[in-house]
Protein backbone atom coordinates (compact mmCIF):
# COMPACT_ATOMS: atom_id res chain seq x y z
CA UNK A 1 0.00 0.00 0.00
CA UNK A 2 1.49 3.33 -1.09
CA UNK A 3 2.05 6.11 1.40
CA UNK A 4 -0.59 8.80 1.47
CA UNK A 5 0.57 11.96 -0.29
CA UNK A 6 -0.04 15.22 1.46
CA UNK A 7 2.20 17.71 -0.32
CA UNK A 8 4.43 20.31 1.31
CA UNK A 9 3.62 23.95 2.04
CA UNK A 10 6.19 26.54 0.97
CA UNK A 11 6.19 29.83 2.92
CA UNK A 12 5.48 33.07 1.03
CA UNK A 13 8.26 34.74 -0.93
CA UNK A 14 8.30 38.27 -2.29
CA UNK A 15 4.80 37.93 -3.75
CA UNK A 16 3.41 37.07 -0.29
CA UNK A 17 1.54 33.98 -1.53
CA UNK A 18 1.79 30.48 -0.10
CA UNK A 19 2.85 27.74 -2.50
CA UNK A 20 2.95 23.95 -2.39
CA UNK A 21 5.18 21.19 -3.71
CA UNK A 22 3.38 17.96 -4.61
CA UNK A 23 5.02 14.73 -5.77
CA UNK A 24 3.72 13.46 -9.12
CA UNK A 25 4.39 10.02 -10.54
CA UNK A 26 4.52 9.95 -14.34
CA UNK A 27 4.34 7.17 -16.86
CA UNK A 28 7.18 4.61 -16.66
CA UNK A 29 7.71 5.51 -12.97
CA UNK A 30 9.41 8.88 -13.31
CA UNK A 31 8.78 11.29 -10.45
CA UNK A 32 8.66 15.09 -10.28
CA UNK A 33 7.80 17.63 -7.58
CA UNK A 34 6.33 20.72 -9.27
CA UNK A 35 5.46 23.86 -7.31
CA UNK A 36 1.90 25.19 -7.32
CA UNK A 37 0.77 28.66 -6.23
CA UNK A 38 -2.11 28.46 -3.75
CA UNK A 39 -3.13 32.08 -4.35
CA UNK A 40 -3.51 33.09 -0.71
CA UNK A 41 -1.53 34.87 1.99
CA UNK A 42 -3.35 33.02 4.81
CA UNK A 43 -1.69 29.84 6.09
CA UNK A 44 -4.94 28.24 7.26
CA UNK A 45 -6.51 28.73 3.84
CA UNK A 46 -3.33 27.48 2.20
CA UNK A 47 -3.58 24.20 4.12
CA UNK A 48 -7.12 23.67 2.89
CA UNK A 49 -6.22 24.49 -0.69
CA UNK A 50 -3.28 22.11 -0.54
CA UNK A 51 -5.57 19.27 0.56
CA UNK A 52 -7.94 20.10 -2.30
CA UNK A 53 -5.04 20.23 -4.76
CA UNK A 54 -3.71 16.83 -3.72
CA UNK A 55 -7.17 15.29 -4.05
CA UNK A 56 -7.72 16.91 -7.45
CA UNK A 57 -4.38 15.67 -8.78
CA UNK A 58 -5.11 12.15 -7.58
CA UNK A 59 -8.52 12.20 -9.24
CA UNK A 60 -7.10 13.56 -12.50
CA UNK A 61 -4.67 10.66 -12.82
CA UNK A 62 -7.26 8.09 -11.77
CA UNK A 63 -5.50 7.31 -8.53
CA UNK A 64 -6.87 5.35 -5.62
CA UNK A 65 -7.72 6.92 -2.24
CA UNK A 66 -4.31 5.78 -0.98
CA UNK A 67 -2.64 8.11 -3.49
CA UNK A 68 -3.81 11.19 -1.67
CA UNK A 69 -4.44 12.37 1.85
CA UNK A 70 -8.05 12.19 3.01
CA UNK A 71 -9.78 15.55 2.84
CA UNK A 72 -11.40 16.06 6.22
CA UNK A 73 -14.29 18.51 6.26
CA UNK A 74 -13.64 21.22 8.82
CA UNK A 75 -16.42 21.67 11.35
CA UNK A 76 -18.03 24.99 12.21
CA UNK A 77 -16.36 24.95 15.62
CA UNK A 78 -12.89 24.24 14.19
CA UNK A 79 -13.14 26.99 11.61
CA UNK A 80 -14.62 29.42 14.14
CA UNK A 81 -11.68 28.91 16.52
CA UNK A 82 -9.22 29.88 13.77
CA UNK A 83 -11.45 32.78 12.74
CA UNK A 84 -11.64 34.13 16.28
CA UNK A 85 -7.88 33.87 16.78
CA UNK A 86 -7.28 35.75 13.55
CA UNK A 87 -9.69 38.52 14.55
CA UNK A 88 -8.09 38.71 17.99
CA UNK A 89 -4.71 39.22 16.32
CA UNK A 90 -6.23 41.99 14.20
CA UNK A 91 -7.34 43.80 17.36
CA UNK A 92 -11.10 43.38 16.84
CA UNK A 93 -12.66 44.51 20.13
CA UNK A 94 -15.82 42.39 19.80
CA UNK A 95 -14.01 39.03 19.80
CA UNK A 96 -14.96 38.22 23.42
CA UNK A 97 -18.66 38.85 22.74
CA UNK A 98 -18.47 36.86 19.50
CA UNK A 99 -16.91 33.91 21.28
CA UNK A 100 -19.57 34.03 24.00
CA UNK A 101 -22.41 34.00 21.46
CA UNK A 102 -20.78 31.14 19.58
CA UNK A 103 -20.29 29.07 22.72
CA UNK A 104 -23.75 29.71 24.15
CA UNK A 105 -26.02 29.73 21.13
CA UNK A 106 -24.31 28.46 17.97
CA UNK A 107 -21.89 25.62 18.78
CA UNK A 108 -24.50 23.53 20.66
CA UNK A 109 -26.66 23.41 17.52
CA UNK A 110 -24.30 23.45 14.53
CA UNK A 111 -20.76 23.41 15.94
CA UNK A 112 -20.33 19.72 15.05
CA UNK A 113 -21.47 20.12 11.44
CA UNK A 114 -18.98 20.35 8.55
CA UNK A 115 -18.71 23.99 7.51
CA UNK A 116 -19.94 23.29 3.98
CA UNK A 117 -22.98 21.30 5.18
CA UNK A 118 -24.64 24.19 7.01
CA UNK A 119 -27.73 25.42 5.20
CA UNK A 120 -30.20 28.23 5.80
CA UNK A 121 -32.65 25.97 7.72
CA UNK A 122 -29.88 25.24 10.26
CA UNK A 123 -29.30 28.96 10.74
CA UNK A 124 -33.02 29.67 10.99
CA UNK A 125 -33.40 26.97 13.64
CA UNK A 126 -30.66 28.56 15.78
CA UNK A 127 -32.39 31.94 15.70
CA UNK A 128 -35.93 30.67 16.19
CA UNK A 129 -34.77 28.65 19.17
CA UNK A 130 -33.71 31.90 20.85
CA UNK A 131 -37.22 33.30 20.40
CA UNK A 132 -38.74 30.64 22.67
CA UNK A 133 -35.81 29.52 24.85
CA UNK A 134 -35.73 31.12 28.32
CA UNK A 135 -32.50 32.88 29.11
CA UNK A 136 -30.60 32.71 32.35
CA UNK A 137 -28.31 35.00 34.27
CA UNK A 138 -25.42 33.64 36.34
CA UNK A 139 -26.40 31.81 39.50
CA UNK A 140 -27.09 33.88 42.58
CA UNK A 141 -26.81 32.04 45.87
CA UNK A 142 -26.57 28.82 43.88
CA UNK A 143 -29.90 29.36 42.06
CA UNK A 144 -30.10 30.32 38.35
CA UNK A 145 -31.90 33.60 37.75
CA UNK A 146 -34.62 32.69 35.22
CA UNK A 147 -35.65 35.50 32.90
CA UNK A 148 -37.88 35.91 29.86
CA UNK A 149 -36.85 34.94 26.33
CA UNK A 150 -33.95 36.62 24.57
CA UNK A 151 -34.39 40.14 23.25
CA UNK A 152 -34.42 41.02 19.56
CA UNK A 153 -31.09 42.80 20.04
CA UNK A 154 -29.46 39.63 21.36
CA UNK A 155 -30.85 37.58 18.46
CA UNK A 156 -29.52 40.19 16.02
CA UNK A 157 -26.08 39.86 17.60
CA UNK A 158 -26.17 36.05 17.22
CA UNK A 159 -27.19 36.35 13.57
CA UNK A 160 -24.47 38.94 13.02
CA UNK A 161 -21.77 36.61 14.38
CA UNK A 162 -22.93 33.76 12.14
CA UNK A 163 -23.07 36.07 9.12
CA UNK A 164 -19.53 37.33 9.64
CA UNK A 165 -18.23 33.81 10.26
CA UNK A 166 -19.72 32.26 7.13
CA UNK A 167 -19.01 35.37 5.06
CA UNK A 168 -15.31 34.99 5.87
CA UNK A 169 -15.44 31.33 4.81
CA UNK A 170 -17.24 32.27 1.59
CA UNK A 171 -14.75 35.00 0.71
CA UNK A 172 -11.92 32.53 1.34
CA UNK A 173 -13.61 30.19 -1.18
CA UNK A 174 -14.08 27.49 1.45
CA UNK A 175 -17.85 27.38 0.97
CA UNK A 176 -19.94 28.19 -2.09
CA UNK A 177 -22.36 30.60 -0.43
CA UNK A 178 -23.20 32.22 2.89
CA UNK A 179 -26.24 30.38 4.34
CA UNK A 180 -26.98 33.24 6.75
CA UNK A 181 -27.67 35.73 3.95
CA UNK A 182 -31.08 34.19 3.24
CA UNK A 183 -32.23 34.25 6.87
CA UNK A 184 -33.73 37.32 8.50
CA UNK A 185 -33.86 38.04 12.21
CA UNK A 186 -37.15 36.58 13.48
CA UNK A 187 -39.73 38.87 15.00
CA UNK A 188 -39.79 39.04 18.78
CA UNK A 189 -42.57 40.44 20.92
CA UNK A 190 -41.03 42.79 23.42
CA UNK A 191 -42.74 44.56 26.28
CA UNK A 192 -41.47 48.09 26.70
CA UNK A 193 -41.79 49.28 30.27
CA UNK A 194 -42.27 52.92 31.14
CA UNK A 195 -39.20 54.42 32.76
CA UNK A 196 -39.74 55.05 36.45
CA UNK A 197 -37.57 57.39 38.51
CA UNK A 198 -37.28 56.67 42.22
CA UNK A 199 -38.64 59.20 44.65
CA UNK A 200 -36.35 60.52 47.39
CA UNK A 201 -37.86 58.13 49.93
CA UNK A 202 -37.55 55.14 47.58
CA UNK A 203 -33.95 56.07 46.81
CA UNK A 204 -33.08 56.16 50.50
CA UNK A 205 -34.66 52.74 50.99
CA UNK A 206 -32.73 51.33 48.03
CA UNK A 207 -29.26 52.54 49.01
CA UNK A 208 -29.90 51.43 52.59
CA UNK A 209 -31.02 47.93 51.63
CA UNK A 210 -28.42 45.34 52.61
CA UNK A 211 -29.82 42.81 50.12
CA UNK A 212 -29.22 45.08 47.11
CA UNK A 213 -25.92 44.67 45.27
CA UNK A 214 -23.30 47.02 46.78
CA UNK A 215 -21.92 47.98 43.36
CA UNK A 216 -25.39 49.06 42.18
CA UNK A 217 -25.97 51.10 45.31
CA UNK A 218 -22.63 52.89 44.92
CA UNK A 219 -23.32 53.58 41.25
CA UNK A 220 -26.72 55.02 42.17
CA UNK A 221 -25.16 57.36 44.73
CA UNK A 222 -22.59 58.54 42.16
CA UNK A 223 -25.37 59.11 39.61
CA UNK A 224 -27.36 61.14 42.14
CA UNK A 225 -24.39 63.28 43.12
CA UNK A 226 -22.93 63.80 39.63
CA UNK A 227 -26.06 63.84 37.49
CA UNK A 228 -28.65 65.31 39.82
CA UNK A 229 -30.75 62.12 39.81
CA UNK A 230 -34.06 62.34 41.67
Amino acid sequence: MSRARTGTLIPPDKDGLWKARVTKTHEYGSVSRPIYSLGTTDKAIARRKLAQLVAALAKARGGSPADSAPVVSETVRQYAEEWLEKRKGQGVVTVADERRNLELHIFPSIGHLPLGDVRSPHVRAVLEDLVTKPRQRPKRNGVPDQLATYSRQTIKHVRGVMHRLFDAAWRAEIIESNPVSRVRTPRVREVRKERIILTDAEFERFVGCAHADLELRMASIVARCEGGMR
